[in-house]
């Protein structure tokens, strides 16, 4: 596997693609740390509770405010990825076959893989990212979640945040 970030070093860029995104005139999204997300959400509500609005929940108004992205991620969600050879993958990222269009047509495949249906439901996360409550805004990178464990339901172990228990 490449160099990877660790998680405190996660958290570190997200706060300078923040300050650029503060400044510029133009969304930042990022294509493989739907993480960033949380931490952007984090952000909002620390900053509407500062104002002296009443105590939110942790994604309350959060998702409106982002639009750019409207979800975290995509793999099987909105988006596949397919060879030059008809595999069907749920991201470039995450080379799990999911089907082959030259046996079954595409809308099939997205709608009944088991792998894709089970990457689309956040009730099915693991480990932390299973119990986080910004797990329909983020759920954490399941390219990375496969690489680290074979599991592609199991926790981002590139996320520093614990959720609440």
């Amino acid at each position: 596997m490449a160099e990877q970030l660790s998680a405190e070093e996660y958290e570190e860029t997200f706060g300078l693609l923040a300050a650029v995104a503060a400044r510029g005139r133009f969304a930042v999204r990022t294509a493989a740390a739907p993480h960033y997300r949380r931490y952007i959400a984090q952000r909002m509500v620390a900053a509407k509770r500062a104002r002296g609005a009443l105590p939110l929940p942790p994604v309350a108004g959060v998702t409106t405010d982002m639009a750019r992205a409207p979800r975290g991620v995509t793999d099987g969600n909105g988006l596949v990825f397919i060879s030059h050879r008809g595999e069907v993958y749920p991201s470039g990222f995450l080379p799990l076959i999911a089907g082959d269009v030259r046996e079954t047509p595409l809308a099939t495949i997205y709608r009944d893989s088991p792998l894709l249906r089970s990457l689309r439901d956040a009730d099915q996360l693991e480990g932390k990212c299973g119990t986080c409550e910004f797990r329909r805004l983020c759920g954490g990178s399941r390219a990375r979640a496969w690489t680290t464990t074979g599991n592609p339901l199991a926790a981002d172990p590139c996320c520093v945040y614990q959720p609440r228990a």
